[in-house]
């Protein structure tokens, strides 16, 4: 579910999260954010509008996924309840996760391969609308720290948040980026693309990528651990 830009009609409260977590204590099941604050979007998108696919970065700033994933965490060891934060874009909202972990073992979180291979420059490069998604793009240093925190440990899980557009759709609305169908497509190059940036580098083992993109999903989803291809498969 997502604490996201309201106007979307995509978006669920604070309170209604804790309303939630109230009334699923006995069951529990675990709860899946997008972690992006509604206040702080609108507060910036008053003052930058989309003129170009960059302005999304000026509009949906870190601040507003680290204060959104702040309130879901209180939340979270307040009533002992499983989240997972999904798709985190931001170094600083991983170190919070951290933390709040240490109070609550019920808390995880992923991040996406664009998160850790590209910057927001790519927003600003020809057909940079069809990079669009949400959260955006970061800094090279945000990025760099990202990375950082992906060899220490700090992530759960390595997922692609899919959206199927196609460059088709994308391009439709090219001159009114604001209108551009917000996500990219990734599932079938999640593997591969984590592999050929980071496990051929030595940032990280083929084993721990294996762990973050197969085994420990299963876990997390009470699915068999059993993978249903090879390595070799994955990687094409």
């Amino acid at each position: 579910m997502p604490v996201a830009f309201e106007p979307a009609g995509i978006y669920r409260s604070y309170l209604e999260i804790e309303h939630w977590m109230q009334d699923l204590s006995d069951l529990k099941p675990r709860m899946l954010i997008h972690c992006e604050n509604n206040d702080t979007i609108e507060k910036f998108s008053a003052h930058h509008h989309f003129h170009s696919p960059a302005d999304h970065c000026l509009r949906r700033p870190e601040i507003a996924e680290n204060i959104a994933v702040e309130r879901v965490l209180e939340l979270a060891v307040k009533h002992s309840y499983p989240v997972h934060i999904v798709h985190v874009s931001s170094a600083t909202s991983a170190l919070l996760i951290r933390e709040a972990k240490a109070a609550c073992d019920l808390i995880t979180c992923e991040t996406a391969p664009h998160y850790l291979i590209h910057t927001e420059d790519i927003l600003k490069a020809k057909h940079g609308h069809r990079y669009l998604c949400s959260p955006p793009y970061r800094s090279a240093q945000t990025r760099g720290m990202m990375v950082e925190l992906l060899q220490d440990g700090y992530f759960d899980i390595i997922a692609s948040d899919h959206c199927p557009f196609t460059i088709a759709d994308k391009d439709r609305y090219a001159d009114t980026p604001e209108q551009v169908p917000c996500g990219i497509p990734g599932v079938g190059t999640l593997f591969k693309a984590m592999h050929d940036h980071f496990v051929t580098s030595g940032k990280i083992t083929l084993d721990e990528l294996f762990a973050l993109t197969v085994h420990n999903p299963a876990k997390l989803m009470n699915f068999s651990p059993k993978p249903l291809f090879t390595i070799e498969q994955m990687l094409g």
